[in-house]
């Protein structure tokens, strides 16, 4: 799999993953969209394509083949105030009889101040697979992102950040033998980062 499976591309800063705000009338002109609004204080759009796409990854005993593609994708973004920034985003793709791909995000951006500010991202990315055909699994990952960004000026910035990820593995026996199950209730890595910034100005 190639375009299919590759996970929507987050704007990052560094290694933090700050977010860049796209503004909306930039969004809503954006060329493929079946649909666009701008209402108070939301934005909302969605995509939707079909057509043909490959089994790059064909099960064992099976050839690479064509089947039908569609996918799309639809954001909402909501404000109830200056402060608070919330954004739910779907993507889905689907290679009829092969795999569906579901990922569902939610982020959430408080600015306590121009200087401090909260930023927090959940992510639900489902792939179905139908395993007499394509040669990967079923697989279910929750990650959950969070973010402190203090910029007190320019050139100066300290981030601190704690990242947790699940799937749905567990491990079974002795040795452990690592399967797959139907939730995402193994905790596969966590992190928590501090990282600051300073320009030197010669």
């Amino acid at each position: 799999m190639t375009r299919e499976l590759e996970q929507p591309a987050r704007a990052e800063a560094g290694e933090c993953g700050v977010d860049v705000d796209v503004p909306a009338k930039q969004r809503a002109q954006q060329s493929g969209l079946a649909g666009a609004g701008r209402h108070r204080g939301r934005v909302k759009n969605a995509f939707f394509g079909t057509g043909t796409g490959v089994n790059y990854s064909p099960a064992e005993g099976v050839y690479a083949s064509l089947a039908s593609n569609q996918y799309g994708n639809t954001t909402i973004t909501l404000r109830p105030n200056t402060r608070l920034r919330i954004q739910q985003t779907y993507f889905y793709t689907r290679l009829a009889h092969v795999f569906t791909n579901h990922i569902f995000r939610n982020t959430v951006n408080y600015q306590f101040s121009p200087a401090l500010s909260l930023r927090a991202i959940i992510d639900y990315n489902a792939v179905l697979a139908n395993t007499a055909l394509a040669d990967y699994d079923t697989s279910k990952k929750f990650t959950g992102d969070l973010l402190l960004a203090y910029l007190p000026h320019p050139g100066t910035a300290v981030y601190m950040g704690y990242t947790n990820s699940r799937e749905n593995l567990a491990l079974i026996g002795e040795p452990a033998t690592l399967v797959r199950t139907t939730m995402p209730d193994l905790q596969i890595g966590s992190q928590v980062f501090v990282k600051v910034s300073y320009l030197f100005r010669f």
